[in-house]
């Protein structure tokens, strides 16, 4: 990873990384709830960070109603019941819904992952994912939906696809500098959990 993105901003360090880690720990521990493999904290209404907001999309002005919450997460090991050392160790999640009538919304993740290959050097990657939802989306969904052999194997052959995809289109985001993380990014994340930690 280099020093600089592509608009000269300072990239975040792995110090700031663990830090954001540090928080999410923290806030999940003290204030969150435990699903076995993880403890989560959220969804919790929130300003978000200038430097986040950056990758919501815009809103209209005659929508229903507009929210945004966070939603923390740090992952255990399975097998020992003790934090992940490897891969994604823990998630920030700034969410957008938009509720555009009674029957459509659209909502947006601006997921944060802390990654880590050995435990103690952190990264941190941004992943933005968006979708529909409402009565219009759920008349969509059902209207595809079979309960035949054929059409239960379509839908698994239709998801090992995405799967598929998704996996590449999180290679091209890496090469494009997309899932890259500034320094001032790291810092407002790291500023909100603490916030939160500090509000019990």
């Amino acid at each position: 990873m280099s020093e600089q993105s592509s608009n000269h901003e300072q990239l975040v360090s792995p110090q700031q990384a663990e830090q954001v880690f540090k928080e999410i720990g923290e806030l999940t521990t003290l204030q969150g709830t435990n699903y076995g493999d993880r403890n989560t904290y959220g969804e919790v209404t929130i300003v978000v960070p200038d430097s986040v907001a950056e990758h919501l999309p815009p809103t209209e002005t005659d929508s229903q109603s507009v929210g945004r919450t966070i939603y923390v997460t740090q992952i255990f090991d399975r097998e020992t019941g003790q934090p992940k050392q490897e891969g994604v160790v823990g998630m920030v999640t700034f969410t957008q819904k938009e509720k555009r009538d009674a029957d459509l919304g659209y909502w947006t993740n601006v997921n944060y992952h802390v990654v880590t290959a050995d435990g103690q050097t952190h990264q941190l990657e941004r992943h933005v994912t968006s979708g529909e939802y409402g009565k219009a989306y759920a008349a969509r969904q059902a209207g595809r939906m079979a309960f035949t052999r054929e059409a239960m194997e379509q839908q698994l052959a239709e998801l090992m696809d995405l799967q598929r995809r998704d996996t590449e289109a999180r290679k091209v985001e890496a090469e494009l500098g997309l899932s890259t993380v500034t320094s001032r990014e790291a810092e407002q994340i790291a500023e909100v959990l603490a916030s939160l930690n500090n509000n019990r």
